[in-house]
């Protein structure tokens, strides 16, 4: 049988191991195996009164069985069995129970050991923490940053911060590879109001901008546009165009933005939050155009107003406006004609204003009565002042005098361009300068060719100024020449029977 009467030694001998191990085995009033900061139990004391608990803290000083922690309320007192207060301590660990003594907190010590400060605590627990577990560094960087706040440290303060740069680049890589771009935006909020850098903050921002940016459907226009919103209310600089003193820089950041970004001034980053705001707008315009309802106008506006160093997507709507109101030529007054032609020549469609003024002409003429000699006179206006086309203003002068026969005004008009009037009709004068322009004419389109019969020459030319003549084993090699303006040769060969020549070669020096 056991001897009841040894059990009050048995505790006492074990009292010390017991409290040693208090930690791991959970007591009857409910402390358990955490260690809390004495600052913590005084926040919430109410909560902790009549438990026992393990607490840690700064020793601050000793005074006979009293001992006090720094910054702390609680008094202290040691128990029969606590440690002796040692020399040199500087945090300490300590266990008791917590009471209320009148209007004071008390808590007996039963347990005492001195253990490492802070700093070399956050030490020993950052060795710990696995590299990508954002979640741990999280936690110390509070632990840190709490106790720095307490002790006014900055010593804990600046290893909190650090952990906590550290432990938000971890998450954000983590979050980019997950591509999610609603909590890469969230951290971006949650950086700034911890104190996050500003580039920091456009850093996730922009990330998550380009993520989302790779998301959009390529033929919706109404997304790239939100987009293009969400940046400008996210990154500055997108409002105004900025200098580029290195174009490839740009290029670079079109190429590979996270890692031309990562890298770039905080000058530079406002370049390209203007450039893919810019993108965006661009796209979401040049999307819009291609709908069937289009309003192109209202879209050149845009472009002009928003993005207007987009200078190539600006002349394309342009043009594909004037375009369509060229459709409608017929529909157009001579004012409007010149005014689109003129558009249409400074965009650098030449051949679209020919075409547009030669349809106009067209239809005019078309139109024509035969009796209508003012209608006539007025298109031959128009076929010289607009075209340049004498030819067919005088055709059109001829057609007025058959109208209205004797009209002084169509008869001055042919005299002006070359003609005269042999009998009843209206012929071009052989002047020399009409000759010239003839010859020039035909030498431009090209159709005195090599091979070419004498014949043909005299037929598309006139007879020539003077003829040179030099002898050959071959035959005779004629040249002919014309003294404009401008001077033209004509070489033609002639075999030694005679008979005709042929074009062997022609010059315009």
């Amino acid at each position: 049988m056991t001897d009841r009467r040894r059990w009050p030694w048995v505790v006492c001998v074990c009292r010390g191991w017991l409290l040693a191990v208090i930690g791991l085995v959970p007591s009857a009033s409910g402390w358990g195996s955490e260690t809390l900061e004495v600052h913590e139990v005084e926040a919430e004391h109410a909560r902790y009164l009549n438990k026992t608990l393990r607490l840690t803290g700064r020793f601050e000083s000793a005074t006979g069985q009293t001992l006090r922690l720094v910054d702390s309320q609680i008094i202290f007192r040691l128990g029969k069995q606590a440690t002796p207060v040692r020399s040199g301590m500087e945090n300490v660990e300590l266990s008791g129970l917590l009471r209320r003594d009148g209007e004071r907190l008390t808590l007996v010590v039963e347990y005492l050991e001195p253990v490492p400060n802070e700093v070399k605590q956050f030490e020993l627990r950052r060795n710990k923490v696995t590299v990508g577990d954002f979640g741990a560094l999280y936690a110390l960087s509070q632990w840190a940053r709490q106790r720095g706040a307490w002790y006014a440290d900055p010593a804990l303060k600046q290893l909190a911060a650090a952990a906590y740069r550290e432990s938000f680049a971890w998450e954000e890589e983590a979050t980019a590879r997950r591509r999610d771009v609603p909590r890469l935006l969230e951290l971006a909020e949650e950086g700034r109001s911890r104190g996050l850098a500003d580039r920091d903050v456009w850093r996730l921002r922009h990330r998550a901008i380009q993520i989302e940016r790779t998301r959009l459907s390529p033929a919706d226009a109404a997304a790239h546009a939100a987009l293009a919103e969400k940046a400008r209310s996210l990154l500055p600089g997108t409002e105004a165009t900025h200098p580029v003193e290195s174009p490839e820089s740009l290029a670079g950041y079109r190429r590979e933005p996270i890692v031309a970004y990562a890298s770039a001034s905080d000058e530079l980053r406002r370049v390209f939050h203007r450039a893919l705001w810019v993108d965006l707008v661009s796209r979401s315009i040049d999307l819009q155009s291609q709908l069937p309802d289009a309003d192109l106008a209202s879209l050149v506006r845009q472009c002009a107003e928003l993005v207007p160093e987009q200078v190539a997507l600006w002349r394309t709507l342009k043009l594909r406006v004037a375009k369509d109101r060229a459709a409608r030529v017929e529909q157009l007054s001579r004012a409007e004609i010149v005014s689109l032609r003129d558009e249409l020549i400074q965009l650098e469609a030449q051949d679209d204003a020919r075409d547009l003024l030669a349809a106009w002409l067209a239809t005019r003429r078309q139109k024509l009565d035969a009796s209508d000699a003012e209608g006539a006179m007025q298109a031959a206006r128009d076929y010289r002042e607009l075209a340049g086309d004498a030819e067919q203003a005088a055709d059109l002068y001829q057609q007025a005098l058959r109208a209205a026969p004797r009209l002084a005004d169509a008869e001055a008009a042919l005299r002006e361009l070359g003609y005269e009037k042999r009998g009843d009709l209206w012929r071009a004068a052989p002047t020399a300068d009409a000759r010239a322009a003839r010859g020039e004419n035909q030498l431009r389109r090209g159709s005195i060719e090599v091979g070419a019969s004498e014949q043909d020459v005299l037929r598309q030319l006139r007879r020539p100024d003077r003829v040179a003549r030099m002898l050959t084993s071959s035959g005779t090699l004629e040249q002919w020449i014309y003294e404009g303006p401008p001077v033209v040769y004509v070489y033609l060969r002639r075999n030694l029977a005679g008979g005709v020549a042929h074009v062997a070669a022609v010059r315009a020096p």
